[in-house]
């Protein structure tokens, strides 16, 4: 099965961090179609171009695999229930299911534009868990929380541990809810934070003899002109990145790129105002945030890069100023199509 091996393999460019438990193709069966997805919550806000850069890969991967004949079905999740479970107290039903549509229909506008929505769906998590396994898997982890401290650790490393008391008192419901969720499907891409759930989610599987998640965690993404010591105060901030779909993780709304929300002007002034270090191990946000562009404009455009312009940079092939350049052209682009 042919797929581009930048959406597999670390090594082949700066799109996947890693893939777990191991390398691995993407292998449809011969008897059943291969179920892929990417979940997400959402706030109140439209989904920050980070989202984008994992519906981008569903769509790509979905493309590849069908133009060599295989059957796949790639799912955006959309997490409605996961939302209630967490809801503030200011947030009903009806505000509840007024943000969900939103977002449905922005990523279903996105996967139009790109002619991905015969092999590309967004489902909604409480329509998905009454056609899984999901019922028994749930309370299989439930027992596991109370029986296995692996499994137990997994389930609070999943958790932000600013917000971990707050789960712990709650059973860790929402963290249980997502490995039952994710169990029954055959690959899921994510940000690297999800790890612990999928890390779960495999053990969980593997209790009744399911070979399990493959996980491919891409690179994360990372809010714009942020101070110099913003990554050192903040560690998870710079292991993880920031929560992809959602606009107000971390408190940083006004330093994402959103469609539809950030004006050419604004975007403009985030670029210009973002530092480039050459240092290694400390997060380059303007170098993620180019390669997460590249890839929606793959998904959009049809067109592979034939260069990702993190790697020109690296090697000295841009200069600071021409990639600012080149990604705020992409947005200014990107920005009017989707």
């Amino acid at each position: 099965m042919t797929v581009s091996p930048e959406l597999l393999e670390p090594s082949a460019g700066p799109v996947v961090q890693t893939i777990l438990p191991g390398p691995r193709t993407i292998e449809p069966s011969d008897t059943e179609v291969l179920r892929v997805m990417y979940g997400e919550t959402f706030d109140e806000f439209p989904a920050p171009i980070d989202a984008y850069k994992y519906y981008s890969w569903l769509v790509i991967v979905a493309r590849e695999v069908a133009r060599s004949g295989g059957e796949i079905r790639c799912s955006v999740v959309v997490a409605d229930d996961a939302v209630r479970t967490n809801k503030s107290e200011e947030w009903g039903e009806t505000l509840i299911i007024d943000r969900c549509e939103r977002r449905v229909e922005q990523i279903e506008t996105f996967i139009e534009g790109c002619f991905g929505d015969t092999l590309v769906h967004v489902d909604l998590m409480s329509d998905v868990r009454e056609s899984t396994r999901y019922a028994s898997r749930r309370s299989r982890a439930e027992e596991l929380l109370k029986s296995s401290e692996t499994f137990a650790d997994i389930i609070a490393a999943s958790v932000r541990p600013d917000r971990r008391a707050g789960e712990a008192a709650n059973g860790f419901a929402y963290s249980l809810d997502e490995a039952a969720l994710v169990s029954s499907f055959a690959y899921k891409v994510g940000p690297p934070r999800e790890q612990h759930y999928d890390d779960a989610a495999r053990l969980l599987a593997g209790t009744e003899g399911d070979p399990g998640l493959v996980s491919i965690l891409l690179m994360p993404d990372y809010p714009l002109a942020l101070g110099p010591g913003a990554f050192v105060r903040n560690e998870e901030l710079a292991r993880y990145g920031a929560t992809p779909y959602k606009s107000t993780s971390h408190g940083w709304r006004n330093n994402r790129l959103t469609p539809g929300v950030t004006t050419s002007a604004d975007a403009e002034a985030l670029i210009s105002r973002t530092r480039l270090m050459r240092r290694p191990n400390v997060p380059n946000p303007l170098l993620s945030i180019s390669t997460t562009l590249q890839l929606v404009s793959w998904a959009v455009d049809g067109a592979k890069p034939t260069a990702w312009l993190a790697d020109e940079w690296d090697q000295h092939r841009l200069s600071d100023d021409e990639l600012r350049s080149r990604v705020f052209e992409l947005y200014r682009r990107l920005s009017l199509q989707i």
